[in-house]
């Protein structure tokens, strides 16, 4: 118990105003030197360039090739007289009398 409360006691001491000014700068001075490093910020303005001009063009073009290769005009469930199930479904509720 001796121990911790010389510990505290120490830390107590060297706790000032002054000490924690001094890191609160350092800590400022060594956040804006890598915030600031010149390929960071390189890095910044590409990431930030290809978001505003290439980003939106790449996921339009993907949607494109989506719709492109999966039309939905063509009728992708049908039995082998070729009628779909929509149609055949139809007749049927036509020929019963519910449709």
């Amino acid at each position: 118990m001796k121990k911790i409360r010389g510990w505290y006691q120490s830390f107590k001491s060297r706790l000032t105003v002054d000490n924690i000014v001094d890191t609160f700068v350092d800590v400022l001075l060594i956040v804006f030197d890598v915030l600031s490093s010149p390929i960071l910020i390189v890095m910044r303005i590409i990431r930030f360039t290809f978001n505003k001009y290439f980003n939106n063009r790449i996921k339009r073009f993907a949607r494109w090739i989506t719709h492109k290769a999966i039309d939905p005009k063509i009728p992708t469930d049908t039995n082998p007289k070729g009628r779909s199930r929509k149609k055949k479904a139809k007749s049927i509720k036509k020929k019963h009398g519910s449709g």
